[in-house]
């Protein structure tokens, strides 16, 4: 199982010449802890300026795209009751050839993080669930399945 095709990554990235001011709202000294380096703004609201993010593209022409592992876990942090979640590890390679002759030569590699498991279907598994949710991400939406 894999992905192959045009593959677009979209990254962002900090301006090396354009800013943006921002508002920031710092919370009270009490949540912010008092040995916290802006402790000094707690409670405050301020203007602050950031570089602006801009978004960078990268191109991978004619590619094959495999997910290398996927893990499974069950977030307790969710409000109600916990949600099953996974991270995803995929690895993008020149062609299907040189991820069967290398695993390790890959061209590129990237987590999708805290991803929605769906187990309400058990004749989906896991990892056909993490190509499912990998074809819907920008850039991946062309790609067909091998």
């Amino acid at each position: 199982m894999a992905l192959v095709g045009d593959l677009t990554i979209y990254n962002t990235v900090n301006s090396e010449t354009e800013t943006v001011k921002q508002t920031v709202t710092y919370p009270l000294a009490e949540a912010m802890g008092l040995n916290h380096p802006d402790v000094v703004n707690a409670g405050k609201t301020i203007e602050i300026e950031v570089p602006k993010l801009e978004i960078e593209e990268t191109y991978f022409n004619n590619v094959y795209i495999v997910v290398h592992s996927v893990n499974s876990f069950k977030n307790p942090l969710y409000e109600g009751s916990p949600r099953n979640q996974m991270n995803i590890c995929y690895r993008v390679y020149e062609s299907r050839e040189k991820a069967i002759a290398d695993p390790f030569d890959f061209i590129y590699e990237d987590h999708l993080i805290k991803k929605e498991v769906d187990v309400s279907d058990l004749k989906i598994n896991i990892t056909q669930q993490a190509y499912k949710y990998l074809s819907q991400v920008a850039g991946f939406q062309n790609l067909i399945q091998d």
